[in-house]
């Protein structure tokens, strides 16, 4: 059964580019740059759109679509994190190189400051591929990076002078994050829960792979649904796990929400690069789990508008 109600999405900035290499290097690449996704509290978050064959790629080698995104933060902070992602996961990966994937953006970061200056004086700019490039000296050899990566969205810009520091707002074409299914599981005994978890997050992973311009987030599935936070002992934290969809303690607290047949509820995240991409790839994955026995019922997390503009009605993606 699918529930009569919304999931609750809103505004991020995001850059989309293509991550190429060989074989074992680009698959633990790519898989560590869109670990731990955390825009939550103030940073980014990422997640691989799809893999792409060879024929694809501005080198000829194998490789896959990345998005990385940020809520609510300047672009000066998205660089940084950005950063600190291509460098620690992709750049230490023998083969990898780093190519812009969006057409057109709001803007674009240049990469040189915080990735191309890896090579201590020794990088270099190269037209190779068909693109302006850094090249960045290693020991297996060569770090390839795409000079400028383009984002899009709405961000803040930090201006400085002589006397103050300030940040301006800046308007941009932004990508929706957050959209989200929830799946209510039956009880059964753990390892059978296990498998049971296991096959939705692999129809979960194949129907967003089929869409364009769509990202699954925590690689599919996610054991800790959040809420807007209102006690402010937490505030440190960000958003807490949802305690009232906690199995675990249906009978312990008494404002529970979660039925006594019912062992977990599994959520899966989704960005897109626009609304139409988000609400495919959550139609996808409701055709997708449909026919999963023990799913009793699927609804969404919405926060009473708090969260986000973006309200997407489940009843309306069958």
């Amino acid at each position: 059964m699918i529930e009569d109600t919304y999931a609750e999405a809103f505004d991020g900035m995001f850059t989309r580019f293509v991550v190429t290499g060989y074989k074992v290097f680009l698959e633990e690449a790519v898989r560590d740059l869109t670990a731990m996704p955390m825009s939550v509290v103030g940073r980014v978050e990422a997640g691989i759109e799809r893999w792409i064959s060879s024929n694809k790629t501005p080198d000829g080698e194998k490789g896959a679509i990345v998005q990385v995104w940020g809520a609510n933060t300047s672009i000066e902070l998205f660089e940084k994190e950005l950063s600190y992602r291509i460098r620690q996961a992709v750049l230490v990966q023998p083969s990898t190189k780093v190519f812009n994937c969006l057409e057109d953006g709001d803007g674009s970061i240049d990469m040189n400051y915080y990735v191309g200056m890896c090579g201590g004086g020794y990088e270099y700019e190269e037209h190779v591929y068909g693109r302006e490039m850094i090249v960045v000296p290693t020991m297996v050899p060569d770090f390839y990076i795409e000079k400028n990566l383009l984002f899009r969205g709405k961000h803040r810009r930090v201006k400085k002078n002589v006397k103050i520091v300030r940040e301006e707002e800046v308007e941009g074409r932004s990508g929706v994050m957050g959209g989200n299914l929830w799946f209510f599981v039956r009880e059964m005994e753990k390892y059978e829960m296990y498998d049971t978890l296991i096959e939705i997050k692999e129809r979960v992973n194949e129907a967003i792979d089929a869409v364009d311009g769509a990202v699954a987030l925590f690689r599919g599935l996610c054991s800790a649904g959040s809420k807007v936070e209102e006690k402010k002992e937490y505030s440190h934290i960000g958003p807490t796990t949802n305690h009232l969809f906690c199995p675990s303690l249906k009978n312990k607290i008494k404002e529970s929400k979660v039925p006594q047949h019912i062992g977990a509820i599994p959520e899966t995240v989704i960005n897109g690069i626009n609304i139409e991409s988000v609400k495919n790839a959550m139609r996808e994955v409701l055709n997708a789990v449909k026919d999963v026995d023990a799913i009793e019922r699927i609804s969404a997390g919405n926060y009473g508008g708090k969260l986000g503009r973006y309200k997407i009605m489940l009843r309306t993606l069958i």
